[in-house]
């Protein structure tokens, strides 16, 4: 009887363990995401910038064309 009741305080205790892991790689999943969703609107606004060079410059060629 000692015996399981060993190896039952074992796997609760891994089950612990295991779930404290699933805990820690979903937080870190979510930072990752949130990180990508952060990343993602920094690159839209520079491509606003680029775009918006891009039309100065061809608004500058075209003045100089004519």
């Amino acid at each position: 009887m000692q015996e399981l009741t060993r190896a039952a305080a074992y796997w609760s205790n891994e089950v612990d363990r295991q779930l404290r892991v699933i805990e820690s790689l979903a937080s870190k999943r979510q930072e990752m995401l949130n990180e990508a969703e952060r990343l993602g609107r920094e690159l839209s606004k520079e491509r606003s910038v680029l775009e918006g060079l891009e039309r100065i410059q061809q608004n500058e060629r075209q003045s100089t064309c004519t």
